[in-house]
């Protein structure tokens, strides 16, 4: 009984990302919101004009400083040999960027989940085994640059994921188990992508990351029997293509890739490795204030599927920024 929970335990972690800050759901941040106001907070250097970013690839110019809220909702339902699985988690959060110069910016991210994953039922109504967890995940800090300011744009980044303690478990019947949402190591993850502005209106990319994921330090608490374990391996590649349509007060995207999770293991268990195609739709509104003059918010509503053999998932994710002369 104690080695299905430790694999149900795995499985949780690698397929529906308990502990993770990589959500399953593969979608552009909620951070690629962006004002479309040129009074925003911050300003250009004189006689440099704003760069219109993609709203995939978009980060704060040169001497801006943008807190983003952001809020989402996951539920999703994955298959396997041993048991099905089925996850709901809602998240808030809150991300700092600062533009460090025209083609940099640095980014903070502290998100708050709650989550509920079952294992070994269709449904939320019987199971096997059942895993709650709530707190902070980790945090997640960011470079993010861009090179060339024609019609082609290269963007590129590197991202470090700060777990701040083990991830941590337990129950008192052996049955429900509670939990911390830290992954219990560190990760980092390159990025590279590219743009092609086809019209003002128009554009076109690719792109790629690549989540490189230190062992993970597990504290597993059932029913007073302690066990500390490691987890290794589990490292996360996605790659795709993008494409934005832009109208007068608001934008249209859609998403199209591929993720590909290796395999993880830890003492005595492990979770075979697996690919995940999925696909996003995603629109950005912009809401003029009526408060201040030149102030505005810029919503991004977003529904994405994924779906591979053995697992499907459907995620609802808004996110909003507000800025003012």
């Amino acid at each position: 009984m104690k080695q299905i929970l430790l694999i149900a335990l795995l499985f949780a972690i690698s397929v529906n990302g308990l502990g993770q800050t990589q959500s399953t759901v593969f979608s552009p941040s909620p951070d690629n919101v962006t004002s479309t106001d040129s009074k925003s907070l911050g300003v250009a250097e004189p006689g440099q004009p704003r760069i219109e970013h993609p709203e995939f690839f978009w980060q704060a110019q040169d001497h801006e400083n943008v807190l983003i809220p952001q809020t989402s909702f996951l539920a999703n339902h994955a298959g396997a040999d041993f048991a099905a699985n089925d996850t709901k988690t809602t998240t808030i959060g809150l991300e700092y960027q600062r533009g460090l110069t025209r083609h940099l910016a640095v980014a903070l991210d502290a998100d708050y989940s709650t989550s509920q994953t079952i294992m070994g039922s269709t449904d939320f109504s019987s199971s096997s085994a059942a895993f709650s967890t709530d707190g902070l995940q980790d945090l997640v800090l960011s470079l993010k640059g861009f090179s060339g300011e024609g019609a082609t744009r290269i963007y590129y980044g590197l991202g470090f994921d700060l777990s701040l303690q083990s991830a941590q478990f337990s129950s008192n019947d052996g049955v429900t188990f509670t939990g911390n949402n830290y992954s219990g190591g560190q990760s980092v993850v390159p990025s590279l992508g590219i743009a092609w502005i086809l019209s003002p209106k128009k554009t076109i990319g690719l792109f790629s990351n690549y989540q490189w994921r230190d062992q993970r330090s597990v504290e597993f608490n059932n029913q007073g029997a302690m066990s500390n374990f490691v987890i290794t391996g589990g490292n996360v590649l996605k790659g795709g293509v993008f494409y934005e349509q832009a109208y007068e007060n608001w934008k249209l995207g859609a998403t199209a890739g591929v993720e590909n999770d290796e395999a993880s293991q830890s003492p005595g268990s492990s979770v075979p490795g697996f690919n995940l195609p999925n696909a996003q739709l995603y629109g950005v509104v912009s809401i003029y204030s009526v408060i201040k003059a030149g102030g505005s918010l810029d919503v991004l509503p977003t529904v994405a599927y994924q779906t591979s053999v053995d697992q499907n998932g459907l995620g609802f994710e808004t996110s909003a920024q507000g800025s003012q002369p």
